[in-house]
């Protein structure tokens, strides 16, 4: 979601921690053992510095490393034959490139898997499997997928996509092969007759063990320049629900944009819903996530620090702080949140109050119980989910984390023990009085009317009143009118919630209305051309903090 956020706007991602199970798997001949891979640079320079004669060996022992997921439990690496290959070293010098024997062919093969089994080891972005030798040459066998990957599902995605890109290239020949269930990655060794430039830096001196180093590592970096791109994909499209679910070869969702740059003779214009990616977004995207992969065990909070602290400085003044959510249609939950605590402390507090009217029999049982109306204004123009997610409950058989295992409607977890939630949805179009399909005249009236109601029948109910600055089809009510006045009415027991999840409005509105009002909802993927369906809630400081204080009331935070 993140990544999706801050494409739009150039900004940071953040991206979801992972927790992994351990997966072990053995292979013929192959010690159980992991590898501890640090870049060859460092153990050449260890070695210098150290005066060590002896070619260093890659060690032994259990990988460190914070920035891998379950793909670094999902092969046991053997040690045999990995001795580092030297680039510096001068066997076969005297031999010219395109004068080599089959025996030479042979053993440049096998030092071409060397170098590569080393730079393999020392990338975040390979998983080795198997090496194994050839009449003329050597094969080794891998994966292919970087940091953050939620599965296997997810590393044979990227490793298929990779193949399926490379396939195509004349100077690499990667192809997939069957291999214990699923599909890897397979070079073969040596690689194909060197082209004109290298062959000419040859003849002026390169010796052939630096030749075959550089040719190596061209392959290793080309492999993750494709790798990353694929993975930084896979991972901006996850963490949302059913409306991020990327289908077919071209992987669009239902409103057929996707996580892919689209061709460059494509138009790309405003959307009420999503957009794929352009260049510069994918490209900012991928920058932030290398951030991540190459920071610390903190990593996901300091970058979702940057996200949230840039986004408020473009659109908050000053005003409110953010918290970051997959979705327009999640953020609502927040908002209720504050409907919840509200409530049960006007219940609570009611309870010592003389003048507290009595509560319907409903709360018989549970005086302190809370009492939360949600207002959908523009009901059917904004989130399809929108009422049932005003109501606290899923809407979407998909979340962004935990899977797929909840049903359409079913109540979310511990809220509803808090409070009874309901929604009345008002439709704007239709009535007597609309013109040719539009809002009906009286709708301010229905608002005044259905708040008052809802706000008479109980004295601890709280109304989460939306104001819809732009719906899907560019209305925008109830008018302001009718949130001063029933705020100035009712105080606290009124939540006036700004829907702007457009973003197509003047730029003052925001901060105008946390510093009046209340929260506010916000999208990157309408007017700003966003991924789906990257979204947050601007919250006004002071309402952060009642809020706070009534929930340290409300459910004291236990050691």
């Amino acid at each position: 979601m993140s990544l999706s956020l801050t494409s739009a706007v150039g900004l940071a991602p953040g991206a979801y921690a992972l927790t992994t199970r351990r997966r072990t798997h053995t292979k013929r001949r192959t010690l159980k053992t992991r590898t501890t891979a640090r870049r060859a640079e460092e153990r050449r320079a260890e070695s210098a510095g150290a005066g060590a004669a002896d070619k260093p060996r890659i060690a032994v022992g259990v990988r460190h490393s914070m920035r891998v997921t379950r793909l670094r439990d999902l092969v046991e690496i053997s040690p045999d034959l990995w001795a580092p290959s030297d680039p510096d070293s001068d066997d076969h010098d005297e031999h010219d490139v395109d004068e080599r024997t089959a025996e030479e062919l042979r053993a440049d093969g096998a030092a071409q898997v060397k170098i590569f089994k080393e730079l393999l080891v020392a990338s975040q972005h390979f998983r080795l499997f198997g090496h194994k030798n050839l009449r003329d040459g050597c094969a080794v066998q891998f994966l292919m997928g970087s940091p953050r990957m939620e599965g296997l599902d997810d590393v044979a995605r990227v490793t298929r996509n990779v193949c399926d890109v490379l396939v195509a290239d004349e100077t690499v020949d990667v192809r997939l092969v069957p291999e214990s269930g699923m599909m890897m990655a397979e070079i073969v060794f040596p690689l194909p007759k060197v082209d004109a430039q290298i062959a000419a830096r040859a003849a002026n001196g390169m010796t052939r063990r630096l030749l075959e180093h550089e040719r190596v590592t061209q392959l290793v970096r080309l492999l993750e320049h494709c790798i990353v791109h694929e993975s930084v994909v896979c991972l901006m499209e996850k963490g949302s629900d059913d409306r991020s679910t990327f289908h077919g070869e071209l992987r669009l969702n239902k409103y057929f944009t996707g996580m892919y740059v689209r061709p460059p003779d494509l138009l790309h214009r405003g959307t009420c819903t999503s957009s794929s990616p352009t260049d510069g977004a994918l490209e900012a995207s991928k920058q932030m996530v290398h951030r991540l992969w190459d920071g610390d065990v903190h990593a996901d909070v300091e970058l979702m620090d940057e996200v949230r602290t840039r986004v408020e400085s473009l659109f908050c003044a000053g005003k409110g702080r953010m918290v970051i959510h997959p979705s327009g249609t999640d953020a609502e939950t927040m908002p209720l949140l504050q409907a919840v605590l509200e409530s049960r402390h006007l219940a609570r507090t009611g309870l010592t109050t003389a003048s507290f009217a009595g509560r319907p029999k409903q709360f018989s049982d549970d005086p302190t119980r809370g009492n939360v109306v949600s207002l959908v204004a523009c009901a059917g123009e904004v989130g399809s989910g929108t009422t049932e997610a005003a109501m606290g409950r899923f809407f979407s058989k998909s979340v962004p984390l935990g899977g797929n295992h909840v049903a359409m409607g079913q109540e979310l977890p511990a809220l509803h023990e808090l409070a009874d939630m309901d929604a009345v949805e008002l439709v704007a179009r239709g009535g007597p009085d609309a013109l040719d399909g539009g809002a009906r005249l009286d709708y301010d009236e229905l608002i005044f009317a259905a708040a008052r109601k809802a706000l008479a029948a109980d004295p601890a109910c709280v109304v989460v009143l939306h104001t819809v600055a732009g719906s899907k089809t560019g209305l925008r009510l109830p008018s302001p009118v009718v949130a001063d006045t029933l705020k100035r009415e009712f105080g606290n027991r009124i939540v006036s919630v700004l829907d702007a999840c457009q973003m197509r409005h003047h730029p003052e509105l925001i901060p105008r209305w946390l510093d009046e009002q209340g929260p506010v909802l916000m999208t990157s993927s309408k007017f700003f051309g966003g991924p789906s369906f990257g979204s947050g809630v601007f919250f006004p400081h002071e309402g952060t903090y009642c809020a706070f204080r009534k929930y340290q009331i409300c459910l004291p935070i236990r050691d």
